[in-house]
């Protein structure tokens, strides 16, 4: 027996022994004295692995065998003990994610109805497949990305991932702060090879079942996902696998969009240049029947609803309407997308809500009349410059229209606009005994839990109010809490900025104008609401009543409230039955008494006591709107008492102002009489 044979020997005696790292240290030693006898060595280094259950190491041994020995028993062994028994649970998984993907609207490309490539190694950091046909091996290990790159980003990956990595990627990149189903896109892009991987690896409809999602396969994946103008730009691309280069195909198509965008906007320019389109733009609009396109985002609240309701009536009086909203939670409303839609629709007035016609550069044509509906104070909106802006065809409507602030900034431009409601959903229904039992109440509160005490937290911190200053700004807070219980109550941000001036000077402290400016506007604005319906709530339960209901998010985290907690009312039909089971619905908002809660109420037939704000401090005055003496209001906790007690307990009278509202209401406050007053208006700015 020669050295070799004896080494080997030794080998095995180690091997059987238990010796494994002593093995392969000699196996590892003979492959460099002996490169000539490497094939029988790696063999030995097969029965190794497999003794030590190191499959992984088994198979890369196996097919390097194969590739370059052209070894056919180590093919052989590779198809019995690996691929063989795996192949009917991968085939199946692929059929199910391929029929998935088919029916998804996340999905971009073909994808073959049966893979070439055979999954049969799956870890975390490494995937072996192999193509029966070819009799190739194919493998792909995890790369290490730099993940922070992702944070907050609309992100582009190349190439097949690991499902953990792609789920790292999702939580590192989804988006701050977003709101109403907002979310960054996750674009998984693939060639077939890694599409045949990626679809034998994970059950898809389990894991990505979310729209943030979107798969695209091949070129022709790239250019159907990318042509559609509504796509979310990718901010970050990551190359996990460069089998294509599809990071410059994507770029590609995106020039492409903006070289369609100028030509587009050339064409749109062109035909609101031309005389005869002018003219019978502004004949349909002189008739009331203008062509309008109505924008909104599916990522506000009641906007967007307030948006459609005010198109429904705008089609009910014969006018042609489309609108414009993303189409999915990772879609945007893009330059592009909006040239598309001008030129296809050719409106001859725009119509949106919160937003001017400045704020999207020079796409709008300025002889096409703006609508813009005013419904919140957001910055560019109490801006001193944004009136500057504004042309002779830009209509403003105006929800606030009773707040001083809003003429002082658009003088003589306004038009009142108080936010109405919808008449054909808040509207008297005929109950069911099971609804009538689980709505019914003799006081009906609908708004989110206060959380004023989180709030306080929430606040320091962000404003990084700390130490003393931070203790004397905590005690102020709590000490209006203490006033509000008394009933006193701030009803101005002025208010707001004595108040807090005068308790830091008490305490030692000379504030700066820029932070008793912040301090105020965030008092006001967000804890003044939360301390007003917390206060509200706490008088209606110290006062003994038992028969209530509050509708609304996190009122049950709270056990002071947890036993009258009913969840959040559903708008719609929903929330109009629980308006109308309630005996009374109660007021709560500080800074309106023409709130949406207020219309839906008594559209729906309720009867509505209103808080009451001093008419100077009043932003949208619903005494500016309905006639005298329809309105009942309270003033002041005993007042509250009192009329909760005498109209719970007087039906026919509480009927009786019900019923009046409601028909005062019909008058006024209806999406019908919004748009009819608009389209009376729209022919003098022309």
């Amino acid at each position: 027996m020669d050295l070799f044979e004896k080494s080997i020997q030794s080998v095995r005696t180690f091997l059987n022994t238990g010796y494994t790292n002593e093995a392969l240290q000699m196996i590892n030693a003979l492959e460099k004295a002996y490169p000539d006898m490497r094939r029988k060595l790696l063999w030995e280094k097969t029965e190794l692995y497999s003794k030590t259950d190191n499959v992984e190491k088994v198979i890369v041994t196996l097919i390097e065998l194969f590739e370059i020995y052209q070894d056919q028993d180590a093919y052989s062994v590779l198809l019995e003990e690996f691929v063989n028994n795996c192949i009917d649970e991968r085939l199946s998984l692929y059929i199910k994610n391929r029929e998935w993907l088919c029916e998804s609207k996340q999905s971009y490309g073909n994808i073959s109805e049966k893979p070439e490539w055979i999954v049969f190694y799956l870890s975390d950091s490494l995937i072996i497949s192999l193509n029966r046909k070819s009799r190739q091996f194919k493998g792909v290990k995890r790369r290490t990305i730099d993940i922070d790159e992702l944070n907050n980003r609309v992100v582009f990956v190349e190439g097949v991932a690991f499902n953990r990595q792609i789920l790292e990627i999702a939580k590192t990149s989804r988006k701050e702060n977003g709101v109403n189903g907002d979310q960054n896109a996750i674009y998984l892009a693939f060639t077939e090879w890694e599409s045949d991987v990626f679809l034998q690896s994970t059950l898809i409809e389990d894991e990505y079942n979310n729209e943030r999602y979107v798969f695209v396969f091949g070129e022709e994946g790239i250019k159907k996902c990318f042509c559609d103008l509504s796509a979310a730009i990718p901010e970050k691309y990551v190359v996990l696998h460069n089998d294509a280069d599809y990071m410059s195909l994507v770029d590609e198509v995106l020039r492409e969009n903006k070289n369609a965008y100028k030509a587009a906007k050339e064409r749109i320019k062109e035909y609101y240049s031309n005389k005869e389109h002018i003219s019978d733009m502004e004949s349909r609009i002189r008739e009331h029947r203008p062509r309008i396109l109505f924008m909104t985002s599916r990522f506000t609240t009641v906007l967007q609803y307030h948006c459609r309701n005010a198109m429904e009536a705008a089609t009910e009086l014969g006018c042609e309407c489309e609108l414009m909203i993303e189409s999915g939670n990772v879609k945007i409303v893009s330059v592009f997308s909006i040239a598309e839609e001008l030129e296809r629709f050719y409106p001859d007035v725009l119509f949106l809500l919160d937003h001017f016609r400045y704020e999207n550069g020079d796409i709008f044509p300025e002889i096409i009349p703006f609508i813009t509906w005013i419904q919140d104070p957001m910055s560019h909106i109490m801006d001193p410059e944004s009136a500057k802006k504004l042309t002779g065809r830009d209509l403003v409507l105006n929800h606030m229209f009773t707040w001083d602030k809003m003429r002082e900034l658009y003088p003589g431009m306004l038009v009142d606009a108080p936010v109405p409601a919808n008449e054909k959903i808040y509207k008297p229904y005929k109950l069911s005994n099971e609804e009538i039992e689980k709505y019914s109440a003799d006081i009906c509160f609908v708004c989110h839990a206060s959380d004023a005490d989180k709030w306080i937290d929430d606040t320091m911190d962000r404003l990084n109010v700390h130490g003393e200053v931070g203790d004397v700004f905590r005690d102020l807070l709590l000490g209006y809490m203490e006033l509000a219980a008394k009933g006193e109550f701030f009803f101005s941000q002025k208010e707001f900025e004595e108040y807090i001036g005068n308790t830091f000077l008490e305490k030692g402290y000379q504030i700066n104008s820029d932070g008793l400016e912040i301090m105020a506007k965030e008092t006001f604005n967000w804890f003044n609401q939360r301390v007003f319906r917390q206060t509200i709530v706490d008088w209606i339960i110290d006062a003994g009543f038992t028969n209530l209901k509050l509708w609304g998010n996190g009122w049950k985290s709270n056990p002071k409230y947890a036993d009258y907690a009913m969840g959040p009312a559903e708008n719609g039909e929903t929330l109009s039955k629980i308006y109308q089971a309630s005996k009374v619905v109660v007021g709560n908002n500080i800074m309106t008494t023409s709130a949406a809660r207020a219309w839906e109420s008594m559209l729906s037939g309720a009867f509505y006591l209103s808080n009451y704000i001093p008419p100077e401090c009043d932003w949208c005055d619903i005494r500016k709107i309905m006639p005298e003496g329809t309105v009942e209001y309270f003033r002041t906790r005993d007042e509250l008492i009192e009329k909760l007690h005498y109209f719970i307990e007087h039906d026919e009278e509480r009927k009786a102002v019900a019923n009046k509202c409601r028909e005062e209401a019909l008058k006024r406050m209806t999406f019908k009489a919004l748009m009819e007053k608009v389209l009376n208006i729209l022919p003098e700015r022309l």
